[in-house]
């Protein structure tokens, strides 16, 4: 923004809106209305700030020890696509835990590359 304009009109809010609250009811009914998908991987220790790095803002990752060296990342993303390359981007070493849908897609999308 580089320039305001202050103009005579006004308004007036009814006597019992609250602000707070609209806000508050409209960041829930946005969050609410985002596509979401969630899955759950394997990966070793090394390639967990890859994760973190390239996980959208808008999206969550619960960790947990799963072994020495291991962690289990329960991760939600806007779409199938970002976790399939989330999966690709951390490599061989990764395992995609659940759901099914999700292995299968990244299985045939390494079968069909390594047939080129």
């Amino acid at each position: 923004m580089r320039q305001v304009e202050l103009l005579r009109q006004t308004f007036s809010r009814l006597p019992n809106f609250d602000l707070a609250s609209f806000w508050a009811e409209q960041t829930e009914a946005a969050k609410a209305a985002m596509p979401s998908y969630s899955f759950t991987l394997r990966l070793p220790d090394e390639r967990l700030p890859f994760l973190q790095y390239h996980v959208p803002g808008n999206s969550q990752i619960v960790m947990e020890a799963d072994g020495v060296g291991w962690t289990r990342a329960r991760v939600t993303v806007p779409s199938a696509e970002i976790a399939q390359m989330l999966v690709f981007g951390i490599g061989a070493g990764v395992e995609v835990v659940e759901p099914e849908d999700l292995w299968l897609a990244v299985t045939d999308k390494a079968r069909a590359l390594l047939q080129r």
